[in-house]
């Protein structure tokens, strides 16, 4: 179904956060590039996690802006829109988020630095390998994030 109700794309303006996240996630699940514009517009939400969740629909839908605001979502104040970001990137596959996922292994936050890790073992690409072993050895980090580290290693060296 590649269409949907302008109802369905309204509800993306009702001001409700989790309105926002489920009206977003069911137009991508529909396919629905008709929604492709009024997505777009939603990227500039002063919400850091309306602007996730947009991305994630726009990426889903296969528009190119929708990986790109994902990435950007990996620079955002808002700790809970960064790590949303890199988890998703990570399920999407693409490849060109590879360094900035890297970079987000140094997050301040240690979830998104988590989700990175995890996000770069679902990519499969190696050239996180040397960020993932200075991961592991460094004491100042938090358990999770290193057991996260050895996780992903573990994957790309199968």
């Amino acid at each position: 179904m590649g269409g949907s109700s302008p109802a369905m794309i309204n509800t993306l303006y009702d001001g409700d956060i989790v309105v926002l996240q489920l009206a977003a996630e069911a137009l991508a699940k529909l396919g629905a590039k008709s929604a492709i514009p009024v997505l777009t517009n939603a990227l500039y939400d002063d919400d850091g996690m309306a602007r996730t969740y947009v991305a994630e629909a726009l990426a889903r839908l296969g528009d190119k802006g929708g990986i790109s605001a994902l990435t950007n979502a990996l620079n955002d104040d808002n700790e809970w829109g960064r790590l949303a970001a890199a988890e998703t990137l990570g399920e999407l596959g693409d490849k060109s988020v590879i360094p900035t996922l890297i970079d987000a292994l140094n997050d301040d936050d240690e979830w998104v630095r988590l989700n990175a890790a995890f996000a770069l073992g679902k990519l499969g690409d190696k050239r996180a390998v040397p960020t993932l072993m200075e991961a592991i050895g460094d004491d100042n980090r938090y358990t999770r994030t290193r057991f996260a580290a050895i996780e992903t290693l573990v994957k790309l060296n199968r």
